[in-house]
């Protein structure tokens, strides 16, 4: 196995398991609860096939997902990447971004011009001082994020 570094919303340290079957994987994948696992294969040369396999719940087993055939090099990147010695990556489900354009349509395109300058703000403060804050102080910024669509909503539901 190699260790990685990884950022996901918070620092982890991820695992790569060199030619693991996948049934295996996913053994493992469900004995430690973990909770998502991706089975990547090399299928010839420069052709690959990545499978993310996630569970509903703590109680629930792992599942399949999705799948993809490449990574994305993520040179600068600050978040949503997994690392190893100099070179940045991610693997791109396209289920990650159904899932982001899902979040936006509940959080962001509910809010009225204002909030939505007050939301950037906030989302900016996050990017901008990523490494040099503690994780109360982002705590604190998603709180407020939350308190302005939480809101939002609540008006809306009014109507």
């Amino acid at each position: 196995y190699v260790k990685l570094k990884g950022k996901y919303g918070n620092v982890e340290d991820p695992v790569l398991i060199i030619n693991i079957p996948k049934k295996e994987l996913l053994y493992y994948g469900n004995l430690y609860v973990q909770e998502s696992v991706i089975y990547g294969e090399i299928l010839e040369y420069n052709k690959v096939n990545f499978e993310y396999w996630k569970r509903d719940n703590e109680n629930s087993p792992l599942k399949f997902l999705d799948s993809i055939d490449h990574i994305d090099l993520r040179k600068d990147a600050k978040d949503f990447y997994s690392w190893i010695k100099n070179f940045k990556f991610t693997i791109p489900f396209p289920i990650f971004k159904e899932s982001l354009e899902i979040w936006y349509k509940n959080k962001i395109l509910i809010l009225n011009e204002n909030e939505k300058s007050e939301i950037k703000t906030i989302i900016n403060e996050i990017v901008e001082n990523d490494e040099k804050k503690t994780g109360h102080h982002f705590y604190r910024l998603r709180g407020n994020f939350n308190r302005i669509v939480n809101l939002r909503k609540m008006q809306n539901e009014k109507i």
